[in-house]
């Protein structure tokens, strides 16, 4: 096995671990949230007090890990996850639990410092993005092992479940402190601002990039706004229970797993050029969005394969090509703004969405395709124009 085999493997196995962790509380958290307080804003809020501490956070790991190397950002960010898991895991109020999720997204740095890892041993765009897509396989089969590992370890208890996934956290501690090399041989050496915000005013002043998190961010803020109305959608219009949803994510992980594993390379990658997919790929995940208001559920399933297909594609594709141009010493500060922009999104989607939801369920579905329609529309001009850069 060669080096880089052996470092992606290590990587691989990083990631899954962390994911399959977060698969498992994701289901129960608002269960174990709910014997503390009643409303649904205390699962709300905890959500985007993470996404905010994340958001301020993945940036500046991102610049840490170009100036200092993948592997001690790396541990510190696992161990906080495990710190925070154990603090959530024992508390005995409400302030408790969002001081746990806190210290997560304080240094929720896991997957966008092994997203750096993985275009570090990258050789070319093309591996970049097949790399790239087989971490988002990983979420996959995290989000497939996860829901049923924690519905077994709830019979014994939802505590002990948090209990169980800050041990995996530590257990991948150790494992990336014994195991894991440094991958970043190219290390930043010039002036660095520590403050949380410095990558982001970095990313503004960027001319060659500041286009693309812009697009990046208007494409997953509508993508989060029909995934945090999503299960309420299906308890309304098809009636589906706490296990139905369960399995409905379950499934959505596996197509998730089957099209990085295995259609990104054998089929995405073989059959269209990478501009093509990361152009009208974003058009036509916005029509299957479209398909999903209709209250019928054949139609729903077929627009659900479409979109999940085109999501994990465009995820893969968008993060290998903004972080293929940008600057090889600060690759890592801009995956870490991709997550950040990521993690933004995650904060204004479910604000933007629910007054929507409100007026009508159906109508989030098409304020999501018209937000991505959007990104589309800037993802097309950015394209012609980078392609008449290149005649000229």
């Amino acid at each position: 096995m060669t080096k880089e085999k052996k470092i992606k493997l290590i990587i691989i196995l990083t990631v899954l671990v962390d994911i399959i962790g977060f698969g498992i509380v994701i289901p129960l958290l608002p269960f174990y949230v709910g014997k503390f307080s009643s409303s649904p804003l205390a699962v709300t809020w905890m959500m985007m007090a993470y996404s905010l501490c994340s958001f301020l956070s993945a940036p500046l790991l991102g610049k840490l890990s170009d100036r200092y190397g993948r592997r001690p950002v790396l541990i510190v960010s696992i161990l906080s996850t495990a710190i925070g898991w154990f603090i959530f895991a024992f508390g005995q109020a409400l302030w408790v639990l969002f001081l746990g999720r806190i210290i997560d997204g304080l240094a929720a740095g896991n997957i966008t410092t092994a997203l750096s890892s993985m275009s570090d041993i990258s050789k070319d765009e093309k591996e970049r993005s097949a790399n790239m897509g087989l971490v988002g396989a990983l979420f996959g089969l995290g989000f497939v092992i996860g829901p049923l590992l924690g519905g077994f370890l709830s019979l014994i208890s939802t505590k002990f479940v948090f209990i169980c996934v800050g041990i995996m956290a530590l257990i991948n501690v150790i494992s990336v402190y014994f195991m894991m090399p440094e991958t970043n041989n190219k290390k930043f050496e010039g002036k660095m601002e520590y403050h949380p915000l410095s990558p982001i005013m970095s990313a503004i002043r960027d001319k060659r990039l500041r286009n693309l998190y812009v697009i990046f961010y208007i494409l997953f803020v509508g993508i989060v706004c029909y995934q945090s109305i999503f299960a309420l959608y299906l308890a309304k219009v098809f009636n589906y229970g706490q296990a139905q949803v369960s399995w409905m994510i379950a499934i959505i992980g596996l197509l998730i797993l089957i099209n990085q594993a295995f259609l990104l390379k054998n089929f995405w990658f073989k059959f269209f050029k990478p501009k093509f997919l990361r152009v009208w790929s974003i058009l036509f995940y916005a029509i299957s969005l479209i398909f999903f208001a209709i209250n019928n559920q054949k139609v729903f399933f077929v627009a659900l394969i479409v979109s999940t297909f085109l999501q994990s594609v465009l995820r893969a594709i968008l993060m290998s090509y903004i972080t293929g141009k940008a600057e090889e010493t600060r690759r890592g500060e801009a995956v870490g703004i991709l997550s950040s922009v990521e993690s933004l999104s995650m904060i204004t989607g479910p604000l933007i969405v629910g007054p929507i939801y409100m007026w009508h369920y159906s109508y989030s579905f098409y304020l999501s395709a018209i937000l991505i329609f959007i990104a589309f529309i800037g993802m097309y001009k950015y394209s012609k124009l980078e392609t008449e850069t290149e005649i000229i």
